[in-house]
């Protein structure tokens, strides 16, 4: 009997916590639903120089390029950031959890990330690279690729860019495009980037352009 008894006060007290737990965040209203996932509604470009790498914590430093600046090839990054539009998926988190261990989780909120594809990457120059990359040529084979995806936990990875794209990846929360080849003569260049996405039957091509800046060859 006192066994039943200390078990039914257990239940009692954690179901007390549990429903102030709940009331308390609802009534803060930072117990969700939350946006999950997101599409990209279009692409923003950033025209960058490799300043430095720390190979530790995986972080890479940039500076912005203006038009005409100079740069070595494998200082050339161009940053590609998916302008995101919010939605709530149908894996969302509860408002309470049936746990009250459970609970702080449960009410915190998610990463988003996304189920798109990115089914290609072309990026073309506005001139002459070299005598295999010529105006309007694919460059992919030129570009690696370092990633950032935070619902993976994926900073900063670096890859050949032909490699990820056949992957058939989800849309990252970052890409930067960095150039691992030196032109075959010191020029200014700019470059097109055709970004494609595929979400179910729906499919967006977005098309953007790099600062044009000198690379020098080397």
């Amino acid at each position: 009997m006192k066994k039943l008894i200390v078990i039914l006060l257990i239940g009692m007290i954690s179901g007390s916590i549990w429903l102030l737990s709940c009331s308390k965040r609802n009534h803060d209203d930072d117990c969700g639903p939350f946006p999950n996932k997101f599409k990209s509604t279009g692409v923003f470009v950033y025209t960058l120089k490799v300043d430095s790498f720390d190979s530790l914590s995986r972080s890479y430093i940039f500076d912005t390029l203006k038009v005409t600046d100079t740069v070595q090839f494998n200082e050339l990054a161009i940053q590609l950031t998916p302008e995101k539009s919010f939605y709530i998926g149908s894996a969302i988190r509860q408002k309470c959890a049936s746990s009250v261990f459970n609970e702080a989780y449960a009410c915190s909120p998610p990463i988003p990330y996304s189920d798109e594809q990115n089914d290609y990457i072309i990026i073309t120059s506005t001139k002459d690279f070299d005598q295999t990359h010529k105006i309007g040529k694919n460059l992919t084979d030129l570009f690696d690729v370092v990633i950032l995806d935070l619902f993976k936990n994926i900073i900063y990875y670096r890859m050949s860019l032909q490699d990820y794209l056949a992957l058939r990846p989800n849309t990252k929360d970052e890409l930067i495009l960095i150039l691992k080849k030196a032109p075959e003569k010191t020029d200014d260049f700019l470059f097109n980037i055709q970004y494609s996405r595929t979400l179910v039957s729906e499919q967006k091509l977005f098309v953007v352009e790099s600062t044009k800046v000198v690379i020098i060859n080397n």
